[in-house]
């Protein structure tokens, strides 16, 4: 699966209108969907962080590993009445929703809505993604000791406090481009791990949504690596033998698992994406023929990436940083005070 769902489709086109578009073929879909996302990335590329906002929709694995940001969709096979099913296994279910295994099934009668043997994760075609554990880095954010952020797959907690630049550094720069940042990027080769440390990787996995909350901590319980409880309605995982060590008092003891709820998309990205790909895909039936209502929209599309590239409209979306395409600033010497 890509950044679309073939489930997107389905608020502007019929399922039978895109059946006959695609003509029992889904691979030309993926082709199409590849071909407009690249059409807007050659929009948004200068500014924005394109490669962040395209990350792949995937299907909810409970055995897997999932970073950060990461969206995941319930839409798994429909459970059925013969052969067993064991923890971890997930289906589809008559009622609309689906559902996890958490106990060994071995009969017809185990069927998913019996609470001994599975838990409900959601709806089908439900979207989760996992949140960002603490706000993402800023090159232009104040930071101070202590302050702690996400960047690029880890965690990481401030040393030395953001120094903002005085109006005379400014003036000695004479452009934008030359003031000097008032951050150091977590990842940087050479100052990076004495701002901000070395940080600690960050992923969730063995955890599914809406799970049930494990028993709460315990300050005087020995937990190993792995142990999850719950503190303050929020779970922990541990990252090593701790006793008394406060879920969330540092960043190397535990970590916060969590799914939410809802699309971590853009929005209008994602009805663009959608316009575009129905465009390039309706020559397949009649080439001389698109319909009148799908290029208006196609036109659209086009125009609102036009005014995003030109800074017309602010796109919620990752943005580039450092911030490109900064004016020339115009400066002068220091004001001196004249003596007699």
């Amino acid at each position: 699966m890509g950044y679309l769902r073939l489930y997107d489709y389905t608020s502007n086109i019929q399922t039978p209108a895109l059946n006959q578009l695609l003509q029992g073929i889904d691979a030309k879909r993926i082709l199409k969907e590849a071909a407009s996302q690249a059409q807007i990335t050659s929009y948004l590329i200068q500014k924005y962080d394109t490669a962040a906002e395209f990350q792949n929709t995937v299907i909810f694995n409970s055995a897997t590993t999932y970073q950060a940001n990461t969206l995941i969709e319930l839409n798994f096979n429909d459970w059925t009445n013969i052969g067993n099913y064991t923890a971890g296994n997930t289906v589809n279910y008559t009622d609309g929703n689906c559902y996890i295994c958490i106990l060994a099934t071995t009969g017809a009668h185990e069927v998913p809505t019996n609470i001994t043997y599975w838990a409900k994760l959601g709806a089908k075609y439900d979207l989760y993604y996992i949140a960002y554990p603490y706000p993402l880095f800023n090159l232009k954010t104040q930071y101070f000791e202590g302050d702690r952020v996400f960047w690029k797959g880890k965690i990481y907690k401030n040393l030395i406090p953001t120094i903002i630049p005085d109006h005379i550094a400014e003036l000695q720069s004479y452009t934008y481009a030359n003031i000097p940042q008032q951050n150091i990027f977590p990842d940087d080769p050479i100052n990076g791990v004495l701002n901000w440390g070395v940080g600690v990787l960050y992923s969730v996995t063995n955890f599914y949504p809406n799970s049930v909350l494990p028993t709460a901590w315990n300050s005087s319980t020995t937990y190993i690596s792995g142990v999850t409880v719950a503190y303050n309605g929020v779970v922990w995982k541990s990252l090593k033998e701790n006793t008394n060590v406060i879920p969330g008092s540092d960043i190397e003891t535990w970590q916060s698992q969590t799914w939410t709820y809802g699309d971590n998309r853009n929005a209008q990205i994602v009805e663009c994406m959608v316009w575009i790909t129905l465009t390039k895909l309706s020559p397949l039936i009649s080439p001389r023929n698109i319909p009148e209502l799908w290029q208006k929209k196609y036109d659209e599309c086009l125009v609102w990436l036009q005014m995003c590239a030109q800074g017309d409209v602010t796109l919620s979306a990752p943005e580039l940083q450092p911030s490109q395409g900064a004016r020339i600033r115009f400066g002068g010497q220091i004001r001196k005070i004249n003596g007699y």
